[in-house]
């Protein structure tokens, strides 16, 4: 006797809708961890290229005070402004005689290493350098520049909400080709169905076609002929 079809499509559809949803799941996963360690590893890349600048400012703000032989002057301050940097002079005890705007720091905070910490994303901490240079007149003198990665910042927050969207378009694009791949999946064994429906006791010479099978299915369908 052949099944009714209403009895066999409720069950055909939950089975796909579970295949579907463990493509869906694992390609979900794929991607978060993905998107995770992508802008995790920029993050990080980010952080430390601006440390890098950070000491070329220095270098070439070593090479102007040498030149000048001072730290107190219009040009200097006009660059530190437009680079949005803070510097301070300390003398040979360390204590602050210059700062370059109203935020100052101690010297042994400059000094104090800075790590990036990825629990405080998108905000980075602000980054140090520091270095030491004799005057013509003999004089000691220790300065510190500091950053507080505004650019680095405003690059992260630029970019979040593109790979967000990104990430978002690649999920339901993953969760429609999984159900197409269900489905493909899941033909073979609804062609197999229909074939075994319409035989009977009155209709024995009917045969499964294994033509088109290639996996078990075609050692299934074999056996059922036999």
């Amino acid at each position: 006797r052949r099944p009714p079809r209403s009895t066999l499509f409720p069950y055909t559809t939950l089975f796909r809708s579970k295949l579907t949803l463990g493509y869906t799941i694992r390609i979900v996963a794929l991607i978060a961890f993905l998107f995770v360690f992508v802008y995790a590893s920029f993050s990080y890349y980010l952080f430390y290229s601006g440390q890098n600048v950070l000491n070329d400012e220095l270098s070439y703000l070593e090479q102007l005070i040498q030149r000048h032989q001072s730290y107190d002057y219009d040009a200097l301050k006009e660059y530190l402004a437009d680079h949005q940097l803070s510097f301070n002079v300390y003398d040979q005890n360390q204590a602050l005689v210059f700062s370059s705007n109203d935020d100052s720091f101690s010297y042994a905070q400059a000094t104090r290493s800075t790590e990036f910490d990825f629990r405080n994303f998108p905000n980075y901490p602000a980054v140090y350098a520091y270095g030491s240079t004799l005057l013509e007149n003999g004089s000691m003198i220790h300065y510190a520049l500091k950053s507080e990665l505004n650019v680095q910042t405003e690059t992260l927050e630029a970019t979040f909400p593109i790979g967000f969207v990104l990430c978002i378009a690649l999920v339901l694009s993953s969760i429609r080709s999984a159900s197409k791949m269900s489905k493909r999946h899941l033909k073979p064994i609804l062609v197999m169905t229909e074939q075994v429906k319409d035989m009977s006791a009155n209709n024995l010479s009917t045969r499964l076609n294994v033509s088109g099978t290639k996996d078990e299915l075609k050692d299934l369908a074999i056996t059922f002929n036999q």
